[in-house]
């Protein structure tokens, strides 16, 4: 069963890179655009581990790809949900938040060899969720706050895909680490991330380019 929902979760990813594709692609704002190559980034990892699966290969090269992936993916969630907070300190945020990535992202991939190579990236991605999750939460009450037709704001079912996926994998992480846990919770990541996509999928929808090109079906 497991094992079948790890292929579902895989696969799940699709249907949000179909729907970006298919309505947003040709004349949708780079940031959809960007979240496209993104989700088919991770697709292609995806795809790369279970090769490497399936072929009993060494673990070394899908690894590096995997803690690669997990780099850009904190460098595209904090960029995208940074994008929405309108504030005088904005261009400050940004600068510090982005310098901190890079600078972990130069010690995690070309400096390997500093301290324990599995507590720092297991640090590294719960220092990132965290913070993730509380951008993106700010962000989310705030479109809240204003009292529009949230329900129909795609950028919000993003956010909350983004929210949704940062905080319950570093819940996750935090479960993982007692003794036992760690195999037993690991199925949930896959349903986390068939959540988020779904999300995503209605982020897609929900754009006006998106609407246009339903209307004429």
């Amino acid at each position: 069963m497991d094992y079948i929902l790890a292929i579902i979760s895989t696969l799940f990813v699709l249907l949000p890179i179909f729907l970006g594709c298919w309505s947003c692609w040709q004349k949708a704002e780079g940031t959809l655009r960007l979240f496209v190559v993104f989700l088919l980034f991770g697709f292609a990892i995806d795809g790369m581990g279970w090769y490497q699966y399936h072929q009993n290969l060494s673990h070394g090269s899908i690894d590096f790809l995997r803690r690669f992936y997990a780099l850009v993916e904190a460098l595209f969630f904090a960029w995208f949900t940074l994008q929405h907070i309108k504030t005088k300190k904005l261009f400050y945020s940004k600068a510090i938040f982005f310098s901190l990535i890079l600078l972990w992202m130069w010690l995690e991939i070309f400096i390997p060899h500093l301290g324990n190579g599995v507590e720092k990236y297991a640090g590294f991605q719960a220092i990132y969720r965290v913070l993730i999750s509380v951008l993106s939460g700010w962000v989310i009450l705030s479109v809240l706050e204003e009292g529009k037709a949230y329900a129909q704001n795609s950028t919000l079912w993003f956010l909350f895909g983004v929210f949704c996926y940062s905080l319950c994998t570093f819940i996750m992480m935090i479960f993982q680490r007692i003794p036992g846990l760690a195999e037993e919770l690991w199925p949930m990541h896959n349903v986390i991330n068939i959540i988020c996509y779904v999300l995503f999928s209605i982020g897609f929808l929900l754009h006006p380019r998106s609407k246009i090109y339903l209307s004429r079906i």
